[in-house]
């Protein structure tokens, strides 16, 4: 619906030989692209927690375990990275659409080429700026339950050992660290080091003290 709606725009704008009135259109839809977007992340941040929730219910075995506390609210974090989200997404939008505009006032207009390009270029973009943001809300949430539970010990570095998995984040993987502390910070993922940058799958395995009183 937005690409349409922008496809619409400059077509119009183009048939009537107003190119330069490209540059004051606005991106139609930001609100709800921001809305859809803090949902995505909000759920992802609570399927982060139930994740280790089950982890360390497992753990618990027929012990007893302690009362976890309620984490800090994400809620800003997550507000601030779907606004930062909205607006990458939204220049990059516009530009786009302007350079196509200007292309297509040479070759000839086509409101299907239009579409198309557009569409293209915003699911690219879309996850490419995403991807950061979707290991990053998921490991908040890892982290906020691990954070709930005062009775965590240790946690063990996880990579996904395979052929895309880089030197970095391969070397870390099943190191234990105390939980918490200054070391586990400098690495909790996504590891700041990692080669794939955005695109790192490594987690936190959180692990229970071997005495709990």
């Amino acid at each position: 619906k937005q690409i349409t709606q922008i496809s619409d725009t400059a077509v119009k704008e183009l048939q009537a030989g107003r190119v330069s009135k490209l540059l004051e259109t606005g991106i139609p839809f930001r609100d709800q692209m921001e809305t859809a977007i803090t949902r995505t992340l909000t759920d992802l941040y609570n399927y982060g927690r139930e994740q280790v929730a089950k982890e360390l219910a497992k753990q618990s075995g027929t012990r007893k375990m302690a009362d976890p506390t309620t984490p800090p609210s994400p809620e800003e974090m997550i507000k601030a990275r779907a606004k930062a989200i909205t607006e990458t997404l939204s220049v990059k939008l516009h530009s786009a659409m302007t350079w196509e505009a200007l292309r297509q006032a040479k070759a000839g207009i086509d409101r299907n080429l239009f579409e198309s390009t557009m569409l293209n270029m915003s699911g690219k973009e879309l996850e490419l700026v995403a991807k950061f943001s979707v290991n990053e809300s998921f490991n908040l949430g890892r982290e906020a339950e691990a954070q709930a539970h005062g009775d965590i010990q240790r946690v063990v570095y996880s990579a996904l050992m395979d052929t895309g998995t880089c030197e970095p984040c391969w070397e870390l993987d099943g190191q234990s660290f105390d939980y918490p502390s200054a070391e586990w910070d400098g690495v909790v993922p996504p590891y700041v080091n990692c080669e794939g940058r955005d695109r790192c799958r490594c987690v936190g395995v959180y692990v229970y003290a071997e005495e709990r009183g």
